[in-house]
């Protein structure tokens, strides 16, 4: 791959691109690319119109590179009778209303709502390269778009937008390469969501005692303890910071939106200048208010350093005071219990966690050494999952930055 390639100033080519190909890329309207078709609805009220054979996908189906099969399906009846048209395998569906530029492959034949203005790439061009290149100038169209409503952009307008294009060969090769880079991408993911499904299973038969620790000389260690979160933990509520928030402050507050729903602290965070009282290292911050389903209700994380956070109301302070009990296990075990505290949620449009119920909420407490045997295992697993997090970001990083340089 040429990482010098010179530009032309009557016809561009990228910045970087394959050392075999050297012709200059010519300018084209998308309009030369293909086909631009777009979709329709039947009537809702004939039953023949629906429930056939016929793919029929609306805008928010598009959320994947392939689409194949769509939740509903139209009969011939329906394709008839509406302005929806049949679309080839291979066209690149793309969404021009309300969600602009929203863009997958169709993998089989289908048809489409009016939500679409879809590109049927002729047999003179690479439908993938395309589909690369949509994702890259998403901008471009919704420049384009306009309305009061909500934004629409028509095939007219669509027809009319215009770049360099390679030839053929040159978009294959693209493509190919992209593809490729995908592929490695979505590897990393699964990864990832391979220990992220092994440390769910080892959690559940660890704190289940179907996995025990042993000591160091190999002895099993004593029963485990029930103990309340009360016994071992000081309980406050967060303070009301709302009208006290500046830009670069000097700490960070702990809000509702802090901690994410693995139970781990942002990196970014609103920030206070001044407040009564700060966090302490080693301090547990939890959720106790939800607007969504109660799935962050009651998870926490640790804060990492002395004098650095405030805690915004609707959260709460949970501060150890009894050193039979690891942290990293009690965060550990806390996060895992997470029906507990959506079953004692109160509330209708939000849920509630009180006082109460976080301060009877039950812990099995192992012997110490075994608690810290727990919370190592636990958190080596942890750190494989970053990483694969962290490798997945920088390829996602790499990947937008060689498209911005292998297009015009």
């Amino acid at each position: 791959m040429d990482n010098k390639a010179p530009q032309s100033e009557a016809k561009k080519i990228p910045k970087l691109r394959f050392s075999e190909f050297t012709d200059d890329w010519e300018e084209k309207k998308l309009g030369d690319i293909g086909e631009i078709i777009g979709g329709g609805t039947p009537d809702t009220t004939k039953e023949d119109c629906w429930n056939g054979e016929i793919n029929w996908f609306t805008p928010t189906e598009i959320k994947k590179k392939y689409v194949d099969n769509s939740l509903r399906k139209i009969s011939k009846i329906g394709l008839k009778n509406s302005s929806a048209r049949i679309l080839p395998v291979g066209t690149l569906l793309f969404t021009s209303r309300a969600t602009v530029g929203d863009v997958s492959i169709s993998t089989m034949e289908c048809s489409t709502n009016q939500g679409f203005q879809s590109l049927a790439v002729n047999e003179k061009n690479s439908n993938e390269f395309f589909y690369y290149w949509i994702l890259l100038n998403k901008k471009q169209f919704l420049t384009k778009a306009n309305g009061s409503t909500f934004l629409e952009i028509s095939g007219k307008e669509i027809r009319k937008i215009s770049s360099f294009f390679p030839t053929h060969p040159e978009q294959q090769k693209i493509a190919e390469f992209l593809r490729a880079t995908d592929e490695w991408i979505e590897n990393l993911k699964k990864q990832k969501k391979f220990f992220e499904t092994y440390k769910k299973g080892m959690m559940q038969k660890i704190f289940s005692q179907e996995i025990r620790f042993k000591d160091n000389n190999g002895n099993k260690f004593q029963n485990w303890e029930e103990m309340n979160l009360g016994d071992v933990c000081e309980y406050k509520n967060g303070g009301a910071f709302e009208n006290n928030i500046v830009n670069n402050g000097k700490y960070n507050l702990i809000n509702l939106n802090s901690i994410d729903i693995t139970g781990k602290l942002k990196n970014k965070h609103k920030t206070v200048d001044n407040a009564d009282w700060y966090l302490k290292k080693d301090d547990l911050v939890m959720v106790l208010s939800d607007v969504a389903h109660g799935d962050f209700l009651g998870l926490v994380d640790i804060i990492p350093e002395n004098d650095k956070y405030v805690l915004n109301q609707r959260m709460g302070l949970l501060r150890k005071k009894d050193d039979r009990v690891d942290l990293n296990f009690l965060r550990a075990y806390i996060n895992k219990q997470q029906h507990y505290f959506k079953l004692h949620g109160q509330g209708s449009s939000q849920q509630n966690l009180s006082k109460g119920d976080i301060l009877k909420f039950e812990i099995p407490v192992p012997h110490l050494s075994e608690q810290q045997k727990i919370a190592e295992f636990l958190t080596s697993i942890d750190k494989v999952i970053e990483s694969k997090q962290q490798q997945i970001v920088s390829a996602e990083r790499w990947k937008k930055g060689l498209m911005q340089r292998m297009f015009v």
